[in-house]
C-alpha cells in the first residue's frame, strides 16, 4: 500500500510478519510501529542496514508489554540525548 505525495514523495505501508520480504529497499526513514511485537531481527538485519544507505531516520512506537527488546531499547536510550 503506498500514498503518492507532491514533489515525488511517497509514503508505504509494509508489514514485518516475513522480514526477508523487507530485503532490498531504501528508507529514508521509518516509523517501526508496535516494534515490541516484531522480530528485533527486522531492525538489526533489515531496516537499520536500509536506513544507513541513506543516512536515514527511525522511530520506535509502541505498547508496553512487559521485558522485551522494545523495553531493553527505551531502557538503553534513556539518558542518551540522541
Amino acid at each position: 500500500m503506498r500514498a503518492d505525495l507532491p514533489a515525488d514523495a511517497r509514503i508505504r505501508l509494509y508489514g514485518a510478519d516475513n522480514p526477508d520480504r523487507l530485503r532490498g529497499i531504501y528508507l529514508d526513514g521509518v516509523v517501526l510501529d508496535e516494534y515490541g511485537d516484531m522480530d528485533p531481527r527486522v531492525w538489526t538485519q533489515v531496516i537499520r542496514p536500509a536506513l544507513a544507505d541513506r543516512e536515514g531516520w527511525a522511530v520506535f512506537i509502541g505498547t508496553p508489554r512487559g521485558q522485551n527488546h522494545f523495553a531493553e531499547m527505551w531502557d538503553a536510550a534513556q539518558g542518551n540525548e540522541e
